[in-house]
């Protein structure tokens, strides 16, 4: 994919929850979760704030361009969840049909979303929600018991788009590494799905690679832009 050209507008935004469950789809009895959240839920949380139905917002936000910081080191935590079968109100008083099962949580997730859309008019819309802190629809980190909130941070433009050595502040394709410096660094790499059909059927699947304690990226990368912050990202 290529960069964003210069003079490219870009909003940013924090989001941060208590807990985040962005759940690994091959996981069953003990389900585990992501360290950062995909680009689906990304792409899904944002078509909240702009209050698109169910139906069509997996693909209402396809086309933006997207970049992710981490704010918080990534922290994990074990809980023992109660599962309760729900299929009648006379089972929630039968404790032989609660399922105890662990929990893979993330702990106090904090990220940074830097988002461009090409549409000016969708760009001033979600602006608008963006700026006035509103929300059509309620926001979680990936289920309904990891409530979610965000802070407008503000806008910024696209100053330059290039390649090389450079030391981002986002999290990378790995695709568009080219040498890493691993010193002083806890770096991971984890597959994520990236864009989904109105079927929710996973259409583009990208592998990331980035500091789990947030800091940055040290590299030579095949594509990067920086912004009117100073701040040099990788969008997706």
């Amino acid at each position: 994919m290529e960069p964003l050209k210069p003079g490219c507008r870009v909003l940013i935004a924090d989001f941060r929850a208590d807990f985040g469950f962005f759940r690994k789809p091959y996981t069953n009895m003990s389900p585990r979760t992501f360290p950062i959240p995909p680009g689906t839920t990304m792409r899904g949380m944002l078509a909240a704030i702009r209050g698109v139905d169910r139906e069509r917002a997996p693909e209402f936000y396809a086309d933006a361009r997207l970049a992710l910081r981490l704010r918080h080191p990534v922290r994990r935590r074990n809980l023992g969840i109660n599962y309760l079968k729900t299929t009648s109100t006379s089972h929630f008083a039968r404790f032989k049909e609660h399922k105890p099962t662990n929990q893979e949580l993330l702990v106090e997730p904090h990220f940074r979303f830097f988002v461009h859309l090409p549409d000016p008019d969708e760009h001033k819309a979600l602006r608008d929600l963006l700026v006035h802190h509103r929300s059509v629809y309620t926001l979680s980190f990936g289920n309904a018991e990891s409530l979610a909130n965000y802070r407008w941070i503000g806008d910024a433009e696209v100053v330059e788009s290039g390649s090389g050595p450079a030391e981002l502040a986002s999290i990378a394709p790995t695709e568009t590494v080219s040498d890493m410096d691993y010193r002083h660094r806890e770096l991971f790499t984890t597959t994520l799905p990236d864009v989904m059909n109105n079927q929710r059927v996973v259409q583009r699947f990208t592998e990331f690679i980035f500091d789990r304690n947030g800091r940055t990226l040290r590299g030579r990368f095949s594509q990067f832009n920086r912004l009117s912050t100073g701040e040099s990202l990788v969008f997706f």
